[in-house]
């Protein structure tokens, strides 16, 4: 294994030192072992999994980094700052230097480096991703022992619809996507997509976040993501749990919990612990994420510099859509069943609490189906689904600082 080495002109902060110390403790308590050094294994990995983008070795062109150099390599994370950040090697005498690597900068996918997609109206993104989504039926598989080696913060921190080349995905591997639309109640207090009247548009794609077909995985974690195309700007993101634990009693019935962005913080079990605190390496409260980004803009594109959002959302299952407790014979069978729900079915019902001193909930709207739900090689592989730190929300909503940081789990902010 080849870690970078110390120079005068990289080095590694003492409190690295120690984050690493930790993510060393967490990789030995879950049994994971590497072999050979993890930034050839980003290069092997787009060998043999990203053949949808001309199987390249290099990262995407798209790719920015601080000093604005150009990466000749893919971007990948290494174990000197516990796996915290992408990085690349560079053209040139550009960035920072280590003796073993050579000149490197660290990678971001900013959505500013692809201005002529960005500029699409929200109708023509919908159309090219939907495209993507069905064109391959096939259906992806969970990397768990990635989220020991992948930089956590890419998830947070990419700005793009699509996962950077060499990347994979950890948890939440498998998955139906489906087109949806959602009819804001006119007496909506928020702005954005989640203003009074709005009628939005997206994909939410749904599935467990460990693999459960597993028999050494509990049972069914079920998870969401949603994701609005915009007109002129970035697409609006959020995710959605039950919590980090599985149903209880052994369910495996998706439909079968309330899913929220703010998640309770009792984590349970070696393997979800260890996952838990790794995710604890980012520095930032794990049990939630942000949801002001989503106000931000409507689908049109029309700014709100000021937004009003709400303090969290819940997604309440219909009780008429319903899988079997007991666990599918196989993923095909558990996707199966995403397969057969009809168009034009209302999955949720989305409730906001505005304020926390309130928690009273109000319906937002009802999240119906538009065309059929489907298993999607893209949706699994490719397919990305940014999360916003809870941090921004805080930055907007001060005076809730102590709600927003009430079981944290760690890193309260």
């Amino acid at each position: 294994m080849h870690f970078r080495e110390v120079s005068s002109t990289s080095y590694i902060p003492s409190r690295m030192v120690g984050r690493t110390l930790i993510f060393l403790t967490i990789l030995i308590s879950f049994n994971v072992v590497y072999s050979g050094c993890p930034f050839q294994k980003r290069a092997n990995l787009a060998k043999s999994s990203r053949e949808t983008r001309s199987v390249k070795e290099v990262a995407d062109p798209e790719t920015s980094t601080p000093n604005g150099c150009t990466c000749n390599s893919l971007c990948g994370a290494t174990i000197e700052d516990g796996f915290t950040k992408d990085w690349c090697t560079v053209e040139g005498s550009c960035g920072e230097y280590s003796l073993a690597w050579g000149y490197y900068d660290w990678c971001l996918y900013k959505d500013s480096s692809k201005p002529d997609y960005v500029a699409q109206d929200w109708e023509t993104k919908q159309d090219q991703l939907w495209s993507e989504i069905k064109s391959d039926a096939s259906y992806g598989e969970y990397h768990p022992a990635d989220a020991f080696s992948e930089s956590l913060i890419t998830s947070f921190e990419n700005e793009w619809d699509v996962m950077p080349a060499g990347r994979r995905k950890a948890i939440h591997g498998v998955g139906a996507v489906c087109p949806f639309t959602v009819d804001i109640s006119p007496d909506s207090p928020y702005t954005g997509l989640f203003k009074a009247g709005e009628k939005s548009t997206g994909f939410i794609r749904m599935g467990g976040a460990t693999d459960f077909t597993d028999t050494f995985t509990p049972g069914m974690t079920p998870g969401v993501g949603i994701k609005f195309l915009r007109s002129g700007t970035s697409s609006a993101n959020f995710v959605l749990l039950k919590e980090l634990n599985p149903l209880p009693d052994n369910s495996h019935n998706f439909f079968g919990a309330t899913l929220t962005n703010h998640l309770p913080a009792n984590i349970e079990g070696a393997p979800t612990i260890a996952l838990a605190l790794r995710f604890c390496t980012t520095g930032h409260c794990i049990t939630k994420v942000g949801l002001s980004n989503v106000c931000t803009h409507d689908q049109d594109g029309t700014e709100y510099p000021d937004p009003i959002f709400p303090f969290k959302v819940s997604f309440e299952p219909n009780p008429e859509v319903s899988f079997p407790d007991a666990a599918p014979g196989s993923m095909n069978e558990f996707l199966d069943q995403f397969k057969a729900i009809p168009v034009g079915t209302k999955l949720y019902t989305i409730k906001a609490v505005q304020n926390p001193e309130n928690p009273m909930d109000s319906i937002l709207g009802n999240l119906v189906t538009t065309d059929e739900c489907v298993s999607s090689n893209f949706g699994d592989t490719e397919m990305f689904f940014k999360h916003q730190w809870i941090e921004e929300d805080i930055a907007l909503r001060p005076e809730w600082t102590d709600n927003y940081s009430e079981g944290c789990y760690c890193n309260f902010p």
